[in-house]
């Protein structure tokens, strides 16, 4: 404590003693539980979180690292490490394409759902990466080309399947009458072509379709020129599109 403590004034000590103690009505249900947590790990020495609270640090860290780590390292607030959020976010091995056990953790997540509530929002965009090249320890494979997920995609949709990737084409679901948000799967690339897109997107939605048991009532992107040419692709000349009935049945 003499080392390492970080003394407060008294009146500051007050107030955080009185909102970690207050259980006004008025509050919400996180914010109570929030500041439960925070009171019985700042009594003891292993720390325990409770997994809202891991939810909740995971998706702060996602959104500026460097503001929950000063948050972390000041003391204010008792927040798990580097390590252990790293622990949680990779409880499931990150792979580019269509991952199996990110498939069965969205039907786990929406299993009681009914009706109404299996109404989705498929949204996809690309943003831009650092062109780079990285070795993964667990595969020994160099992670960073071009990879839409599958080879043969690959080979007949690349002249060069050795390209690096600048781009990650990203599928997102997002629930219409709930709260469901879900990043379902993404995928390296120079810049997205038209058909390229259209085979990427039509099997996302037979897997949501016919795995999941969700589904896709509309789809949402910019109005990016790739983006364009795959609503073309359909005569379709909207951002929105209204998915009604799926044709075809998916090898997944």
């Amino acid at each position: 404590m003499e080392s390492k403590g970080i003394a407060v004034s008294s009146g500051m000590a007050d107030d955080i003693n009185a909102i970690m103690s207050n259980q006004s009505e008025n509050s919400s249900p996180f914010m109570k539980l929030f500041w439960r947590e925070q009171k019985k790990l700042s009594s003891k020495g292993n720390y325990v979180y409770h997994p809202m609270m891991i939810r909740f640090c995971l998706s702060l860290a996602s959104k500026s690292a460097k503001a929950y780590y000063e948050l972390r390292d000041s003391k204010v607030l008792v927040l798990p490490s580097r390590r252990t959020l790293r622990d949680y976010k990779n409880a499931i091995r990150p792979t580019v394409g269509f991952n199996h056990e990110v498939v069965q953790e969205l039907v786990d997540l929406t299993k009681d759902l009914e009706g109404h509530q299996r109404n989705i929002t498929l949204s996809f965009d690309e943003v831009k990466v650092q062109e780079d090249l990285v070795f993964d320890k667990h595969t020994g494979e160099l992670i960073g080309f071009v990879d839409l997920g599958d080879p043969d995609i690959n080979y007949s949709m690349f002249k060069e399947v050795d390209t690096v990737a600048t781009h990650c084409l990203v599928f997102y679901v997002r629930g219409i009458s709930t709260d469901l948000k879900f990043s379902f799967a993404y995928f390296a690339t120079i810049g997205a072509t038209g058909p390229q897109l259209m085979i990427l997107f039509w099997k996302a939605v037979s897997i949501l379709e016919l795995t999941c048991k969700l589904r896709v009532v509309v789809t949402v992107s910019d109005g990016a020129s790739f983006n364009r040419a795959f609503f073309k692709c359909h005569k379709v000349f909207y951002w929105d599109i209204f998915v009604c009935h799926l044709n075809f049945k998916t090898k997944y």
